[in-house]
């Protein structure tokens, strides 16, 4: 029993300094990234407050030796008990992601992994998008993984029948709202025209140069229409982006000295894109711990173990990241647009520049000397059309007019920044 307690009474003490530091820690912005570690401290302390009334612990620490590898064996016990809370925390969070009672998505889960774009939609998927302002909004998926209307999930994709492609991100995916009130559907409707939504939400310029060579060959659409926005070539140079609170592996651009700008895939595709709620819920509803050990501890160990493989690699490649400047964006962006506006002309096909921005904010000055590059009867300039209409109703407020708000207790609250309606009307 003496022994017992001699174990229980030190873990006691320990666990309630670790509860004090991280209540504290949560006070500062980041503190909560320090929480493994001073986890891995606390279990390191108290496994050491175990060993050190033995008596080989006692003869080690009386020659200089002994203490270095005390120390040694203490730094490995530390890792070892930061990195298993980092395991578990993870793990613990991802288990709340797939159980939410209020998902992102109900239904079908809407992507999946893809070892060339990172993710990708799934084809013919029936969702609902449940976090967004006023009613819900359905999103639907065509046999090809594009966004359509409830209407048109049947449709066929062939090649030589398709107008116009669209490629871009949320802003050309329609984030927040219906398939049937954004631009890509209204274009087709006004015109009675042929249109793919190629849109991706999150994805940047990298996944759209993958998008140009796979569909513009694929289907010999007429027209393509590449999507410019300012944050397009900022996620084409991230090795990684963050998704459900997770960092998952991007293709991204490397500088290059043939080309200025390489395109390099990811190294895995991630586990965490392909992860089913319905399942989740049915295997483990009310079971956290059967969860994090059967499931969250080997997902996240295989994580980790493709982005030391994909960090190792990256070393051994040498490859050098792209500076996030202005100049060197501009650069990137007049390379990538132009080998996918040649594409476009190589297959038959009119390409266009659609700019379309943040309308509640300052244009970036990266803006025009990027567009002023390209002729006006290339650039489809969509600022244009809400400065006119921000002139033609002067009691409207830029800040309000284009994006998503909502009222909540008799206050105005913006949801995002994404095009409402309303601009996806002046798009049009």
């Amino acid at each position: 029993m003496k022994k017992f307690w001699g174990w229980v009474l030190p873990a006691a003490v320990w666990t309630g300094v670790f509860i004090l530091t991280a209540f504290i820690l949560g006070r500062f912005p980041g503190g909560e990234g320090l929480l493994p570690v001073i986890f891995g401290g606390c279990f390191a302390l108290w496994i050491f407050g175990i060993i050190y009334t033995k008596p080989w612990t006692r003869n080690l620490l009386k020659n200089g030796g002994g203490r270095i590898l005390l120390g040694f064996g203490f730094i490995f016990v530390c890792s070892v008990g930061a990195y298993t809370y980092h395991l578990i925390s993870r793990s613990v969070y991802l288990y709340k992601v797939m159980t939410d009672a209020r998902p992102l998505f109900k239904g079908e889960r809407l992507r999946r992994s893809d070892l060339n774009y990172g993710y990708r939609h799934l084809p013919n998927v029936q969702a609902m998008d449940l976090k967004m302002p006023g009613d819900t909004v359905y999103v639907f998926t065509d046999g090809d993984g594009f966004r359509v209307a409830g209407h048109d999930t049947t449709r066929l994709n062939k090649a030589g029948q398709i107008d116009v492609l669209f490629l871009g991100c949320s802003f050309t995916y329609g984030e927040m709202c219906e398939a049937d009130s954004i631009f890509v559907d209204r274009t087709a409707r006004s015109a009675n025209l042929r249109c793919i939504n190629a849109g991706v939400s999150g994805w940047g310029l990298s996944q759209m140069r993958l998008a140009a060579a796979e569909l513009i060959p694929r289907f010999k659409p007429r027209h393509v229409v590449f999507q410019y926005s300012y944050w397009l070539p900022q996620r084409g140079i991230s090795r990684y982006k963050t998704s459900m609170g997770f960092h998952l592996p991007n293709p991204h651009f490397v500088a290059d000295q043939e080309t200025m700008f390489k395109l390099r895939l990811p190294g895995y595709a991630s586990e965490l894109f392909d992860g089913d709620r319905n399942i989740t819920l049915a295997t483990y509803s009310d079971a956290p711990v059967r969860f994090i050990f059967e499931k969250g501890l080997g997902i996240f160990l295989r994580e980790d173990w493709c982005r030391i493989r994909d960090r190792i690699e990256t070393w051994k490649k040498g490859e050098q990241i792209v500076e996030q400047n202005q100049q060197t964006m501009t650069a990137l962006c007049h390379q990538v647009y132009r080998e996918m506006m040649s594409l476009a002309k190589v297959n038959g096909a009119i390409p266009h520049l659609l700019y379309l921005s943040e309308w509640s904010g300052t244009p970036l000055p990266m803006d025009s000397a990027f567009l002023s590059a390209y002729h006006d009867s290339t650039v489809m300039n969509a600022k244009r059309y809400h400065d006119q209409y921000l002139l033609a109703h002067p009691e409207l407020s830029r800040k309000w007019a284009f994006v998503h708000w909502r009222t909540e207790q008799g206050d105005t609250m913006r949801v995002d920044g994404h095009p409402n309606t309303l601009s996806h009307r002046l798009i049009t």
